[in-house]
């Protein structure tokens, strides 16, 4: 009976220490998180694609807060976020701001955003930490010079 405990006992630890290992936050894996809406693409340009289309979603999405434009606030928000196993966006927050309301548009943004393809490790989908640099320009008006010539 002893022998049978052991043996139950070193089987479901072993069961369990793999199910933990999923459950882990990974940085680093095998297959990246990806934005969606690539699926179809060959496998050498679904990154390609994924940043093409989060780089579009960005664009739509993002409005500069009037406060920023006001005061000429520009440069990068670095926004930290989880992809979780089924790909939704979780724990999002700012770990790099820049103020007047910029950290506060990239956070809504970013949590706003719809699921992604998940990351693998060994063919399995696992929590992915992500970092995403959200920059935030303000476009100079053109003026046209006027040139005065007198004779």
């Amino acid at each position: 009976i002893y022998t049978l405990f052991v043996l139950i006992l070193l089987t479901t630890s072993s069961l369990f220490a793999q199910v933990k290992e999923y459950e882990k936050l990974f940085v680093e894996v095998e297959e990246a998180p990806l934005f969606p809406g690539c699926e179809e693409e060959e496998k050498e340009n679904q990154t390609a694609c994924a940043h093409e289309k989060l780089f579009n979603y960005l664009s739509n999405e993002l409005t500069y807060p009037d406060i920023a434009k006001r005061k000429g606030i520009s440069g990068r928000v670095i926004v930290q976020f989880l992809v979780e196993k089924d790909g939704s966006i979780t724990n999002v927050k700012v770990i790099r701001g820049i103020g007047g309301g910029c950290d506060e548009v990239a956070q809504e943004v970013i949590a706003g955003m719809p699921n992604w393809n998940p990351g693998k490790k060994r063919g399995r989908p696992v929590r992915v930490q992500y970092t995403l640099p959200v920059n935030f320009t303000i476009e100079k008006s053109k003026r046209k010079k006027k040139w005065w010539i007198s004779s």
